[in-house]
């Protein structure tokens, strides 16, 4: 496993939904950010334009529109896109990134407790450099995953108020992903 807690020097983490990219995402305090969605046709330009002000990006695969959901895609966001990482629910994707060099975050949707089963299991096999749970405002399930997971964990999803955020890190989340500009601030 590569050390990506590097890249999480601050904990907030912009999550960008529709991978919009306004005046408020390019001026935020903060080191990395979420694309969540996008066209193929413009998404490029908006993680050079991260990147080239020193941020990471990751990418979610689920959610590009025009991109096919194989192997093919992901060689192709790591060739032309050329993001940090990426992020999705699909481990053959999130296998085929690793393979590839791509940093790899495996998003978890906790609904009860056989999903949480799966995604533990799911994630041992897969052994992704880091693991998403959403929803990120359970600390007492944030403590769990993080003595079952063989990697660090970000907490997203209803993460609306500086407690939430707050709560989620003191539960051990290297980080949490958010899409309320209010926090993305440099400290919590």
């Amino acid at each position: 496993m590569r050390d990506v807690e590097r890249y999480l020097q601050r904990p907030v983490i912009a999550a960008l939904p529709g991978g919009t990219l306004s005046p408020e995402a390019l001026r935020a305090p903060v080191d990395v950010y979420f694309m969540l969605g996008g066209s193929i046709m413009d998404l490029g330009r908006r993680v050079a334009r991260l990147r080239d002000g020193g941020r990471r990006v990751f990418v979610h695969l689920d959610l590009v529109e025009g991109l096919g959901r194989d192997t093919a895609a992901v060689e192709y966001i790591q060739r032309h896109i050329r993001p940090d990482g990426v992020i999705s629910t699909k481990t053959d994707l999130l296998a085929h990134a690793k393979e590839i060099g791509l940093i790899t975050v495996q998003r978890i949707f906790l609904l009860d407790s056989l999903s949480y089963e799966r995604g533990v299991t799911s994630a041992e096999r897969l052994k992704p450099d880091l693991v998403e749970v959403m929803p990120g405002v359970m600390p007492r399930v944030i403590r769990a995953l993080i003595r079952a997971l063989p990697c660090p964990v970000i907490a997203g999803g209803l993460i609306r108020t500086r407690q939430d955020a707050i709560e989620a890190l003191e539960a051990g989340a290297v980080a949490i992903s958010t899409s309320r500009q209010e926090l993305w601030v440099r400290e919590l």
